[in-house]
C-alpha cells in the first residue's frame, strides 16, 4: 500500500509540475525568435528573446514585442520604446527629441535615427496619444517601425523583452 501511494504521489507531482510550467510560460513569459535585422546590433538576426508577458512597467528604452499594426496578429514586431504617452516626439539630426528635449537614455542615444516614413518627416512633431508608444528599431535604416505606421497602442504590446539568446547560444540582458 505504501509503494502505491508513493507512485501516485510522484505522478501527481509530475502532472502539477508540468501544468505549472505550461501555465507559467503561457501567462508570464515566452520566447520569440527574431527573424530580421531591425534591432541589430542589440538583437542579432536569428536570436531568441525571453519576453515577460505580465507584471511589467513600460519605460523609455524598453524593448517590446507587439502585434503589427499593418498585418495584424500574423506578424509580431520587436522594437525599442522611444516615445511615451502624452509626449511630442521628433527626430532631429539623428536624435530623439521628446517635448523639445534631447532624449539621453543610453540605449537610445547610441542609435542614429533617420527621418524616413510618414511619422518622422524633418521638422514634424508626432503627438503621442494616451495609451500609445512610439517604437523604433535600433537598426534605423532597416526597420519598419512607428516612423511608418505611427504610435502603437498599449493593447498591441505582448510583453517586454528581458533576455537575448544569440544564434551562437550566448545569453545576454537587453540593454
Amino acid at each position: 500500500m505504501g509503494k502505491k501511494k508513493f507512485i501516485w504521489g510522484l505522478v501527481i507531482l509530475g502532472i502539477v509540475s508540468i501544468a505549472m510550467v505550461i501555465i507559467g510560460r503561457t501567462i508570464f513569459v515566452t520566447f520569440y525568435r527574431v527573424p530580421t535585422t531591425a534591432m541589430e546590433p542589440t538583437i542579432p538576426n536569428g536570436s531568441k528573446i525571453w519576453v515577460r508577458r505580465a507584471f511589467y512597467d513600460l519605460q523609455r528604452g524598453d524593448v517590446v514585442v507587439f502585434v503589427s499594426p499593418t498585418e495584424g496578429k500574423k506578424k509580431l514586431f520587436v522594437k525599442r520604446l522611444v516615445g511615451l504617452p502624452g509626449e511630442a516626439i521628433e527626430i532631429r539630426d539623428g536624435n530623439i527629441i521628446a517635448d523639445d528635449k534631447i532624449v539621453v537614455e543610453p540605449s537610445i542615444v547610441k542609435v542614429y535615427y533617420y527621418n524616413i516614413g510618414e511619422y518622422a518627416k524633418v521638422g514634424k512633431k508626432i503627438y503621442i496619444a494616451k495609451k500609445h508608444y512610439y517604437a523604433l528599431g535600433d537598426n534605423s535604416k532597416m526597420s519598419l517601425d512607428s516612423r511608418f505606421f505611427g504610435p502603437v497602442h498599449e493593447k498591441s504590446i505582448k510583453g517586454k523583452a528581458i533576455f537575448i539568446i544569440t544564434p551562437d547560444g550566448k545569453l545576454n540582458n537587453i540593454e
